[in-house]
């Protein structure tokens, strides 16, 4: 799962929460489950934006670790 937490840029910097929900809405997604308790990696993955790609895979990285 894709939290908040994963949404960091490569400068270090988290992403911009009213940039994620025009995200969200440009691509179909529930931002307030998103808030919640994430989505599920392929959901972003599916939509090609590269940092979208970035938050899953800092998640899926994440998982393979252990740290959830």
């Amino acid at each position: 799962m894709v939290r908040i937490e994963h949404c960091v840029g490569t400068d270090g910097k988290r992403y911009c929460v009213p940039g994620m929900r025009a995200f969200a809405a440009r691509h179909g997604l529930d931002f307030r489950a998103f808030l919640r308790g994430g989505v599920p990696a392929a959901e972003l993955e599916r939509t090609g934006d590269a940092m979208a790609l970035r938050a899953a895979q800092r998640a899926r990285k994440e998982h393979e670790h252990g740290q959830q």
